[in-house]
């Protein structure tokens, strides 16, 4: 039988300005795992919620935490300790416009930023979410006071302690004084996890949740056969079905980046976010994609959690997981909120078995391999046919093949690519070739008109400034006259 949904305003011990500034913000109805961790929070029990991504955890610590802190409170009451600096953006950027209908400010602190900047903006907040590594040394450093700490949250628990972070974790812990409460979230309350919330949690209340909402049924898993020399064509056919933001998954940041370049050589409004970027690089490349200036996402890893918006309806697996996990938290970034998403996995040939392992570790049916898929669009020219500029019918070049090596002629001459013989005693002979008449900052003439930017001679390409404005444009020496 199927619980019917709770509205915020039904649930008893919600203030009603608050429950006003949810529903604003488009948040009427209760998640499952809001509906049953609200009435023990509230109440200041100690829980421990065991609930897969996507469930709404966020706000189920968040709302009971801001009901319960006095309005326009400016020193830290509240930990909320999470495994990512991605995490900690997420989180403080949900729950501040929240907490702000009650004067209270909410902080991130991580590492890969100015450590004096964040401790500045901890000191004045009610709420500060950080990372236990950062947290310990502002409080090291005696940058932040959190002896009147009386609520603590250790959210995505499980992943904290694969990254090894429970020596700093009991260190803070050990640092609180006074009773607090206690809210722990995992993906899992066995092992080590649930040794760890017996010693932080007294009497707690257990909610679990089986699924996130909008997860049963609408991610569609699929397997794609390709080749190491079609992958990239795999991704732009994937790329052209109805979808709204596509996040592609890469093991190395080397790779997210080429893939990135790749991508926009066919048109295509992709950006890249790996552990190689600065913070600051970082979140400014989620804001565009979160915004939709950019709509594909190449991703290592690091993003694969913590990542949360409901617009990424596809999720493409250039490269294989590591394991079962790590698909499922991949394929866990769409599907959010109710949306149907796509799982896409692409494999080689050797990997198929590999694969179906994963798969069935990660509890996905195996009858998605009766309809493997196969790459089927090749050879795509860089440009889109609509530019002034349209390249004659041929394979495009691809920079990730060897060069060929330039070869005597039988007269033991060496013709480089983009040259062309000349007889002799013809004008501009010089005993050899000469090279096709094209040189960065020369004018060309011609219906697309335009200054060339740069040309390399030994590739044979380079780019234009077109007279009449627009885009910088793609050129092969071949379609020149």
């Amino acid at each position: 039988m199927t619980t019917p949904p709770v509205r915020f305003a039904a649930i008893p011990g919600l203030d009603g300005r608050l429950v006003a500034v949810l529903e604003r913000r488009g948040m009427a109805t209760a998640f499952p795992v809001q509906r049953d961790v609200l009435p023990a929070a509230l109440d200041g029990r100690d829980v421990l919620v065991q609930s897969p991504t996507g469930s709404g955890k966020t706000l189920a610590f968040g709302v009971p935490l801001i009901e319960r802190i006095e309005r326009d409170t400016r020193t830290p009451t509240t930990l909320v300790l999470v495994p990512t600096r991605e995490l900690a953006v997420q989180v403080q950027e949900e729950l501040g416009p929240i907490a702000t209908g009650k004067q209270l400010r909410v902080a991130a602190v991580y590492g890969g930023a100015p450590i004096t900047k964040q401790a500045r903006a901890a000191e004045q907040a009610a709420i500060v979410v950080a990372t236990p590594g950062r947290l310990q040394d502002l409080i090291e450093q005696r940058k932040i006071d959190v002896r009147g700490v009386n609520a603590l949250v250790l959210d995505e628990a499980d992943r904290m302690l694969d990254m090894g972070f429970q020596p700093q974790v009991d260190a803070i812990v050990s640092r609180l004084r006074g009773p607090r409460q206690t809210m722990l979230f995992s993906a899992t309350l066995e092992g080590a996890v649930a040794d760890l919330a017996a010693s932080y949690t007294k009497d707690a209340v257990v909610v679990r949740v089986a699924s996130a909402p909008g997860h049963d049924g609408v991610i569609e898993h699929v397997v794609w056969c390709t080749t190491a020399g079609t992958k990239v064509d795999t991704v732009l056919e994937a790329l052209e079905a109805k979808r709204d933001l596509a996040v592609v998954f890469v093991r190395t940041k080397r790779s997210a980046d080429t893939l990135t370049e790749r991508l926009r050589t066919f048109g295509v409004r992709a950006t890249a976010i790996h552990g190689g970027m600065t913070q600051r690089e970082r979140l400014n490349e989620y804001r565009r994609f979160q915004d939709g200036q950019c709509d594909v996402l190449v991703a290592t890893d690091v993003f694969a959690r913590g990542m949360d918006l409901d617009r990424i309806t596809l999720v493409i697996n250039y490269d294989l997981p590591e394991d079962a996990d790590t698909y499922q938290h991949r394929a866990g970034r769409t599907g959010r909120a109710g949306r149907t998403g796509t799982a896409v996995t692409m494999f080689l040939k050797g990997q198929r078995a590999a694969l179906r392992r994963m798969v069935r570790e990660a509890g996905v049916q195996l009858n998605v391999f009766d309809d493997t898929r196969y790459t089927k669009k090749t050879r795509r020219e860089p440009l889109p046919e609509t530019q002034w500029w349209t390249p004659k019918a041929q394979p495009a070049k691809r920079d990730d093949r060897r060069a060929k090596q330039p070869r005597p002629d039988r007269r033991g001459a060496v013709q480089r690519p983009g040259q062309r013989r000349v007889k002799p005693g013809t004008p501009g002979h010089n005993g050899d070739v000469r090279k096709r008449g094209v040189k960065a900052g020369e004018a060309q003439a011609g219906p697309g008109a335009g200054m060339v930017l740069s040309y390399d001679p030994s590739k044979g390409f380079g780019f234009i400034k077109p007279d009449g404005g627009g885009g910088d444009v793609f050129f092969h020496s071949s379609s020149l006259g």
